[in-house]
C-alpha cells in the first residue's frame, strides 16, 4: 500500500509490476490536517476491487467519520473506492488548486 500521493503515472507502473507476481497494488491519497491527526483523514484508495473488499474495514475504521446527510445520525467514514489505479494524482491536484489558490490571494495583497 502506498499512501505517498504519489503521480499516477507512478502509481500505474507500480500497479502493472506487482500484478504479474499476484500482489495487488494499492495506491492511496491521504488528506488531512491536526484535526486528522486526532480524528482520522480522508483515504483516498485506487486498486482492484477484491483488494477493496479486504482493506475495506481497515479503511473505514481509520478514516474519519462525518454525519450521513441522508440519515442524519449515522456516521459514514470518509474512504471510499476510487477505481482501480491512480488514486494518488487525487491529491496532488487538489493540492495544485489549493497553492494555485493562496497564490493569488497573496498577490492581491
Amino acid at each position: 500500500m502506498d499512501g505517498e500521493n504519489e503521480w499516477y503515472p507512478n502509481q500505474t507502473r507500480r500497479h502493472t509490476e506487482l500484478i504479474k507476481k499476484s500482489i495487488y497494488f494499492v495506491g492511496m491519497s491521504i488528506s488531512g490536517d491536526e484535526e486528522a491527526a486526532r480524528n482520522g483523514p480522508s483515504l483516498m484508495p485506487g486498486c482492484y476491487a477484491e483488494a477493496w473488499e479486504v482493506i475495506r474495514p481497515i479503511m473505514e475504521a481509520c478514516a474519519a467519520k462525518v454525519p450521513n446527510p441522508v440519515e442524519g445520525s449515522l456516521e459514514e467514514s470518509c474512504t471510499g473506492y476510487l477505481g482501480p489505479t491512480g488514486a494518488g494524482n487525487v491529491k496532488m491536484v487538489h493540492n495544485g488548486i489549493v497553492y494555485w489558490d493562496m497564490q493569488l490571494i497573496a498577490s492581491l495583497e
